[in-house]
């Protein structure tokens, strides 16, 4: 559920709506009710802070990408196997060919040229 739908629960809640009645004017399961208003009570908050990031981390950071993009800019007609070799000469960090090319459509490059 979206943030607003979230707070939308507690502002019921608030105004002195049972949670039953909540269930049926929002069309939610009281466990997801219970759920909201519990990380309401205890951070003040409808998403529980501390639920880390879903995903991998990325490999590469900002400045990573920047040197990428410079071997890109140096050198169009590189290989992405040379490629890899030089960020891992470049940033010390050993990648697949799949995460540079990943990493070049993130930056927005499909093709070198």
């Amino acid at each position: 559920y979206s943030r607003d739908f979230k707070w939308r629960v507690v502002y019921l809640w608030n105004d002195g709506y049972s949670l039953e009645q909540i269930s049926k004017v929002l069309y939610i399961s009281r466990r997801t009710i219970y759920r909201i208003l519990n990380y309401y009570i205890l951070w003040k908050d409808v998403k529980n802070p501390i639920q880390e990031l879903k995903g991998q981390k990325k490999i590469f950071n900002n400045s990573d990408l920047k040197i990428l993009i410079g071997i890109v800019k140096e050198n169009p007609d590189v290989y992405l196997d040379e490629m890899v070799a030089e960020m891992a000469r470049r940033t010390g960090k050993e990648v697949s060919i799949t995460t540079v090319w990943r990493s070049l459509k993130y930056c927005g490059i499909t093709r070198k040229k």
